[in-house]
């Protein structure tokens, strides 16, 4: 439900199931969104990405939690660039 709520927000055309999600096609992503990572580091890094792709600026509440598993995540993206 989270992941399906923030996406949502950046224009995916998204539907929650009863066990998961359904994303319908492919959808240029609009961005300009606060999103809420849920003090969960998947989210966190998750919407980062999704960030990269979108036309405007994404803000994710709670990024500091990627802190958790991969310390490094920020760094390492900051050096693809």
């Amino acid at each position: 439900k989270c992941l399906v709520n923030e996406l949502f927000k950046i224009g995916v055309s998204i539907e929650e199931t009863d066990d998961g999600f359904i994303v319908h096609g492919k959808t240029a992503l609009k961005g300009d969104a606060q999103l809420n990572s849920y003090n969960d580091h998947r989210l966190a890094m998750s919407f980062y990405i999704a960030g990269l792709i979108c036309r405007h600026e994404v803000v994710i509440d709670g990024f500091e939690w990627t802190k958790i598993s991969f310390p490094q995540f920020e760094d390492l993206f900051c050096q693809l660039y």
